[in-house]
């Protein structure tokens, strides 16, 4: 961690600044710098280290979470890993990882000191959202389908 990353981190206001340029999601800012100030704090304020925390969105969202984020790296882990059918279960321990990841590539934009880069790098995917209702909406009406045919009898 480079001298301006632990400056950013080390100051409540920068940090929430900084996030605010990253995740361009105003309302979520404060939620995820408590989660970044528990990372700091573990690394004994000198790195970020791993503290599990909590991410709704990411439990229910999944792949479409690390999407709408833009954590393309961590979106295809996703997809692999539950592809997979007893690693499926590992995929439950994703919503404790979700904001660490999500702190770690900000730190990797922070290190850079480029507030256009970090909002480049940073932001939201508006079409996650939308796929993911697309995909919800059509795995319904296929159960639907397949219960009108009768596909479930015996």
């Amino acid at each position: 961690m480079n001298e301006h990353q632990k400056e950013v981190f080390s100051n409540p206001a920068l940090l929430r600044e900084k996030l605010g340029i990253y995740l361009q999601t105003p309302e979520k800012v404060e939620i995820y710098a408590e989660s970044f100030e528990k990372f700091f704090e573990a690394g004994n304020r000198n790195e970020i280290k791993f503290k599990a925390t909590w991410s709704w969105w990411a439990l229910f969202g999944g792949l479409f979470f690390y999407l709408y984020r833009k954590d393309y790296k961590m979106a295809i882990i996703y997809f692999i890993l539950s592809l997979i059918p007893i690693v499926s279960l590992v995929a439950l321990l994703i919503p404790a990882y979700a904001k660490y990841s999500i702190c770690d590539k900000f730190c990797k934009a922070l290190a850079l000191n480029n507030d256009e880069f970090l909002k480049n790098e940073g932001g939201v995917n508006k079409w996650a959202i939308y796929l993911a209702v697309v995909l919800f909406v059509l795995v319904i009406c296929l159960i639907l389908f397949a219960a009108s045919i009768g596909a479930y009898s015996y």
